[in-house]
């Protein structure tokens, strides 16, 4: 029988040398070693149990876990094996997912602004949970400490990057620069879903009446951003009343410039 190098099969299973090493020190396959030379010689019994080795790396194991699986499994443990695997690949996928609807909010933002800048809207807000870790110039330490800061960080795509100030000129303010507030909102719907609850340290932004806008700037939604959103308003007769919102849709970059794009709402009295 022709005997083949480990270069060839390792071309022929579509795997690295080092992988098929890895498998023969676990002794999953034993290819012989030629006398003249101490070369492996490897047939197609060896091919087929590495297809098999790969056919199982191509469903999301581990090499750890395969040769674990090739010498130690059993029927049940590798059923188990599988189940397990199963569910660490459909939350993979829903992160993905997220990631993916994360992607399109991004890439969409700027059509989106082209499309409503300098234009307003009279429409409810949404009804979202918000995790305030800035208060002022304070890092907020009742949000930034509590254990459900780590699921928001690591669900982060799924909230938006939300910054909260008076609708008041910053010369009408004792200290301006401290009336800023920074945190991650999200959908109360969405929140509900992913086991986000209503409780502190979540603070409820109810749907309110609002005029709505997109704006583009740059670093920071300031007031003076919003400053032609507030004169349309007294134009138009509509009053603003609490704290405006800002939720950001994507951050453009330009040779070290930040320009965000904002969803604003000013609350109506």
């Amino acid at each position: 029988m022709k005997t083949l190098k480990i270069n060839t099969v390792a071309k022929l299973v579509k795997m690295t040398p080092d992988a098929i090493r890895f498998y023969e020190k676990q002794k999953i396959i034993n290819p012989k070693r030629s006398e003249e030379n101490n070369y492996r010689e490897f047939t197609l019994d060896e091919i087929r149990t590495l297809n098999d080795c790969r056919n199982l790396k191509n469903i999301g194991f581990s090499l750890e876990e395969i040769g674990q699986l090739m010498k130690e499994g059993t029927p049940e443990r590798m059923a188990q094996a599988y189940q397990k695997k199963e569910k660490e690949l459909l939350a993979q996928i829903e992160s993905l997912n997220i990631a993916l609807k994360r992607l399109h909010l991004n890439m969409s933002a700027k059509e989106r602004y082209l499309a409503l800048a300098g234009s307003y809207s009279v429409m409810p807000s949404s009804e979202d949970l918000c995790y305030w870790y800035g208060l002022g110039n304070d890092l907020n330490e009742e949000v930034t400490t509590h254990p459900i800061y780590e699921r928001i960080m690591n669900l982060q795509n799924l909230f938006k990057c939300t910054v909260r100030f008076l609708s008041k000129a910053p010369d009408e303010l004792e200290q301006p620069d401290k009336s800023y507030d920074f945190g991650l909102s999200i959908p109360l719907a969405a929140g509900k879903q992913y086991g986000f609850h209503q409780e502190k340290p979540a603070e409820l932004l109810p749907s309110r009446s609002c005029v709505s806008t997109v704006v583009s700037v740059e670093g920071i939604l300031a007031y003076r951003h919003v400053e032609p959103i507030l004169a349309w308003m007294q134009v138009h007769n509509f009053h603003p009343a609490g704290e405006i919102i800002g939720k950001v849709l994507n951050v453009e970059y330009d040779r070290g410039t930040e320009r965000r794009i904002y969803e604003v709402w000013i609350p109506l009295a």
